[in-house]
């Protein structure tokens, strides 16, 4: 006994220190549009459309968590055939790449860090989805994390592929989804206005804020609606650029603070003429599932019209509060 004792206490010793990198990568190209394609990465409530596990575990249970498309969002799942674990978002490139860290809880404890990537090339839209970590102890010694979990993802990008190629090419644009909106700050100027200069009071203003020096964090320049009176062609409201909590207001500005609350909200795609149609879509989707508008709201302007001049690729935010 001593002597087997001797062999094995050395030998788990070993396997207990044992240390090994992994990484796994896999890319598909898709013939779908690389902004129909985003919207199924960009949020964890898509994913449900072309996850292999969850296309093949039907005990699986899922969660959203935070403001889904943003960053610190995720999901966590729980599942008789796969376990539980947690998933959130820890960075976000616009219609580039979402990364997620993941914390698998059962059946054994681990981490990992992932990432998937939308490219347009020529030909369609290539996805590279992929994720690397530590294997520790006996399974850095045995497992083989490529063969284990990278026909996973060749699945998975199949779904993905499958699901994107069947959405038409506008359904991302009108899509209206319900949301828990975080808390936002934002430093801005706010007047009432005539509806038709609407576009000479935010070139004014937006370029008020920035000289004054104000950092932009956790998100882009928005458009605060609190009233729109067709009858008079007036608005209340405000040209914002997103701050942290505590920042001060430089002179001539004001600090507007939206509390937490739930949300509809429509990733538009397209000029900002189309915008009247996604006020109006939401607008009907509040009164047909009697949701109560709190205001104001929310147009976040998320892609820079001279960084890109195609306006089919312009990305606007909309979002309302509600109770």
């Amino acid at each position: 006994m001593k002597k087997i004792l001797f062999l094995i206490i050395p030998a788990l010793l070993v396997f207990s220190s044992c240390k090994k990198d992994y990484a796994v990568e896999r890319s598909i190209v898709i013939d779908a549009p690389a902004d129909v394609v985003w919207q199924q990465v960009k949020y964890f409530e898509n994913w449900q459309h072309w996850s292999p596990w969850y296309a093949k575990d039907s005990t699986m249970e899922w969660m959203l968590s935070g403001t889904d498309g943003e960053i610190e969002s995720g999901y966590s799942w729980t599942s008789e055939n796969s376990g539980a674990g947690e998933m959130n978002m820890t960075s976000l490139i616009e219609g580039e790449e979402v990364k997620y860290h993941t914390h698998f809880l059962d059946p054994f404890e681990s981490e990992s860090d992932g990432y998937v990537q939308v490219a347009e090339i020529e030909g369609g839209t290539e996805v590279k989805w992929g994720f690397h970590g530590q294997l520790k102890g006996i399974a850095a010694l045995f497992m083989n994390m490529d063969k284990m979990v990278g026909p996973d993802f060749e699945e998975g990008l199949e779904l993905l592929k499958s699901h994107a190629e069947n959405i038409p090419a506008e359904a991302p644009s009108m899509q209206v989804k319900e949301i828990d909106m975080t808390e936002k700050h934002y430093v801005a100027i706010r007047e009432e206005t005539d509806i038709t200069e609407i576009q000479s009071f935010y070139a004014n203003n937006y370029m008020k804020i920035m000289e004054s020096g104000v950092t932009m964090e956790g998100g882009m320049p928005s458009g605060l609606y609190f009233t729109w009176d067709m009858e008079n062609m007036r608005t209340d409201l405000a040209a914002a650029i997103p701050v942290v909590s505590g920042t001060k207001a430089p002179e001539g500005t004001t600090i507007i603070t939206i509390p937490e609350s739930k949300a509809v909200m429509v990733d538009y795609y397209g000029a900002y003429e189309g915008l009247a149609e996604v006020h109006g879509l939401i607008e009907g989707y509040l009164i047909a599932n009697e949701l109560e508008y709190v205001g104001p709201a929310i147009e976040e302007y998320i892609t820079d019209p001279e960084a890109e001049s195609d306006p089919r690729k312009w990305n606007t935010k909309v979002t309302y509060p509600i109770k």
